[in-house]
């Protein structure tokens, strides 16, 4: 790691890349509280279901070890049923181990949600957290050392660069050397002047790009249930605007935990255990729990607002039921 800036540029973006995805799978992988047999580790457990999208445990009765196996992303093969769907289970574990059963039967199949798809927006968001930061550090550098200093000589340069070396470095110098001296005064030497090769005035743009990057996160944990309330200085949110997305990202969270649940409920009886267990971590618990007091206020809400309706519109609307054209009176 101590050779990072030496490497060369798309080995950079590489590393980047795989610094935020670690972040986003670690995130992730901490949405649920498992409760495991003791041979299973959680670890594995998100991380086959959030890269590879299902992973199957075969219980201690069914293999020659005599503990749970774990295998991910396993095969469906063998007799179809109705939908198309393998009614026998084939895989391997990491280290080789072959199994082979009925599903549901003899083994069972976590899915990490009801499409039985990985969480590929990983890759995706770890891509544009990648290019925002590089765009950021791209307009840091083109503010460095502007304007840049310009000889026309070997020694006059040499004594320049020891002059800003030793400042960069926070000594106190003075110019010693007349020669150094004439250069930037315009005397004998043949002078000291500059070019505009940097721009400064591009740093604003890290403003910007440090919005996008504040946009990148929202949205990502917005679709995984934690409704992030940071919004965009240039427009205001009234609370209905920042909690209004809160029911659509609750929508694939809760999913995620149905197909866990359902796993878990499928290896406890094919197993005779009741070791697997699976709900939301606490962040997760929590932020659902007060989504679920937004949602019963704003039905008090609703509630009220008809309990307190002026009569006057009860009559109006039975009245012209009543007597408006196509009515029983006509």
């Amino acid at each position: 790691m101590c050779m990072y800036d030496k490497m060369k540029a798309k080995w950079k973006n590489a590393i980047r890349e795989k610094s935020y995805f670690s972040y986003l799978l670690t995130a992730l992988s901490a949405m649920f509280t498992w409760g495991l047999p003791e041979e299973v580790e959680k670890r594995y457990v998100e991380q086959y279901l959030h890269c590879g999208g299902g992973f199957a445990a075969v219980p201690p009765e069914k293999n020659e070890l005599k503990k749970w196996l774990i295998g991910e992303t396993p095969s469906r093969t063998g007799e179809l049923d109705q939908f198309g769907d393998g009614l026998t289970v084939q895989g391997i574990t990491r280290n080789g181990i072959s199994f082979e059963g009925q599903y549901n039967e003899d083994i069972a199949i976590c899915y990490n949600n009801t499409d039985r798809m990985p969480d590929l927006d990983m890759v995706r968001y770890a891509d544009g957290f990648s290019q925002v930061d590089k765009a950021i550090m791209a307009n840091v550098h083109w503010t460095i050392l502007a304007p840049v200093l310009c000889t026309r000589d070997d020694r006059t340069t040499a004594k320049i660069e020891k002059l800003v070396d030793d400042m960069l470095d926070g000594k106190l110098k003075c110019i010693t050397s007349e020669d150094v001296l004439d250069a930037l005064n315009g005397g004998r030497g043949e002078g000291v002047y500059s070019v505009d090769i940097t721009h400064p005035e591009r740093i604003r743009n890290v403003q910007y790009q440090s919005e996008l990057y504040d946009v990148l996160m929202r949205r990502f944990f917005n679709k995984y249930g934690l409704n992030i309330q940071n919004t965009s200085k240039h427009a205001q949110a009234t609370t209905d605007e920042v909690h209004g997305l809160d029911a659509v990202a609750w929508v694939l969270a809760l999913d995620m935990l149905r197909a866990r649940q359902d796993f878990c409920e499928v290896a406890n009886r094919i197993g005779n255990t009741n070791a697997w267990s699976c709900r939301f971590s606490d962040v997760w618990q929590a932020e659902y729990e007060r989504f679920m007091i937004r949602e019963k206020q704003e039905d008090q809400k609703e509630e009220q607002a008809l309990e307190t309706k002026p009569e006057g519109d009860a009559d109006n609307a039975e009245s012209v039921g009543d007597s408006g054209e196509g009515s029983a009176a006509d």
